[in-house]
């Protein structure tokens, strides 16, 4: 009696494709029972291919853990080459088209780039598409803006121009000097006043319809150092300083506008007396986050309706400069060591430093955004990355630094004396 051909192929691609459950191999186990009546024998058990088909799952999941391990090793190269790398040039990509810049400023809105002079401000957009330009009349232009609203407003004038991306939305006229202004979203513009003796807080809407207005004094509640508006503009934040005895101290107050503050006394929903030290800044970095810089460190304030303090650091050294982006807040101190002037430090809105690093650029300027810490003077430029690294240091040729834009970790845009250009940094 002739035997029957068994296909073995046949049930080790079943074994690998189908079997997964032992209901499924009882059936395989059954098929090949039938097949082997009569006392034809298989040349390989069932049991054998249970092992072979173990063996494959086993050696196909090395094989993936290999590659996924492989490309985790490649990203962490790739991340720390990144990490620590370093420019020693740069090139030009571009000369940027645009207004005689000699006696102007520019400022990042943004993805877009905001010129302004003594009598205009053009905004352009990342392709350097003017997308409005306005004439005006000032001596001494300072610029504050809250997502795509910009105020530009005249130091010591009484004019103030809001616009927003199609345009000028409105025009303020105050009936004294403006000391700062700060804009929210919307359009409404907080400004400190002050004539002589006579200091004041104005809140206005974008026509120019005066919404709330506050007197202040060196005693009650102190002479208005700083103040900042909330995105929505529904809460202001104001740094006070008081002295007495010649000390001084500052008070930091919340006003609401909206129902936190409908019941309460001048709409403050929480003030804060912080002694011996003055707060010259303070800035609200997202609808619930306030940073306050003071001259011994800063404090972090949370809440979208009452703001209470979450973090305060301190600092011993006189801080020289303070800097910020979203997430971060920074400053410079002198170095009392010898070899390198400054130590820059910087910390997360919890208080804790991400890094101290020592350094001797002599700079004029300083900024942060969400990449680098940016410095640079008339001649000369720097950066560091947010993990402390140096990343670029060096002279400048194309003119007089008026001022530095950074558009990327290693593309900014120089507004100089002798024109504008777009640079990306080289090895």
């Amino acid at each position: 009696m002739a035997k029957k051909e068994m296909n073995f192929e046949g049930l080790q691609k079943a074994l690998e494709d189908k079997v997964d459950t032992p209901l499924e191999l009882e059936k395989l186990e059954a098929a090949v029972t039938d097949e082997t009546k009569n006392d034809v024998k298989p040349a390989i058990r069932l049991s054998d291919y249970r092992k072979q088909l173990r063996r494959y799952r086993q050696k196909r999941w090395v094989r993936f853990g290999t590659v996924v391990l492989g490309v985790l090793l490649l990203l962490f190269g790739v991340t720390q080459v990144m990490k620590y790398w370093s420019y020693d040039s740069y090139s030009v990509l571009k000369e940027l088209s645009g207004d005689d810049m000699t006696t102007a400023s520019c400022s990042k809105i943004g993805n877009k780039l905001l010129k302004f002079s003594l009598d205009r401000a053009t905004l352009t957009d990342s392709k350097d598409k003017t997308l409005w330009s306005s004439s005006y009349t000032m001596n001494a232009p300072a610029v504050t803006s809250c997502q795509d609203t910009i105020a530009i407003y005249d130091t010591q004038g009484t004019t103030v121009k809001v616009y927003q991306d199609q345009g000028l939305i409105g025009t303020i006229s105050t009936d004294m000097p403006i000391v700062k202004a700060k804009v929210a979203k919307q359009g409404v513009v907080a400004a400190i006043l002050e004539s002589g003796d006579n200091t004041r807080i104005q809140y206005y809407d974008k026509a120019g319809k005066s919404i709330a207005s506050f007197k202040s004094t060196m005693g009650e509640p102190g002479y208005p150092m700083d103040l900042a508006l909330s995105e929505d503009g529904l809460v202001m934040a104001v740094s006070y300083l008081q002295m007495k005895q010649s000390v001084p101290k500052t008070e930091v107050v919340f006003y609401n506008w909206g129902n936190a503050g409908q019941n309460k006394t001048d709409h403050i929903v929480n003030r804060e007396t912080i002694k011996n030290c003055v707060a010259p800044e303070v800035q609200y970095l997202d609808p619930s986050t306030c940073l306050l810089f003071l001259d011994d460190g800063f404090a972090v304030y949370k809440g979208k309706q009452i703001p209470k303090r979450t973090t305060r650091v301190f600092e011993k050294e006189e801080i020289v400069s303070v800097f910020y982006n979203s997430s971060h807040a920074g400053y410079v101190i002198h170095n009392n060591d010898v070899g390198k002037a400054y130590t820059m430090k910087v910390y997360d809105l919890g208080g804790k430093e991400i890094f101290s690093q020592d350094f001797d650029f002599n700079y004029t300027q300083i900024t942060m955004d969400d990449n680098q810490v940016l410095m640079y003077n008339n001649r000369r430029m720097c950066t560091y990355s947010l993990s402390g690294v140096k990343k670029f240091e060096g002279n400048i040729s194309e003119g007089i630094l008026n001022t530095v834009i950074p558009l990327s970790p290693n593309r900014y845009i120089l507004v100089t004396d002798n024109g504008n250009y777009a640079i990306k940094l080289t090895k």
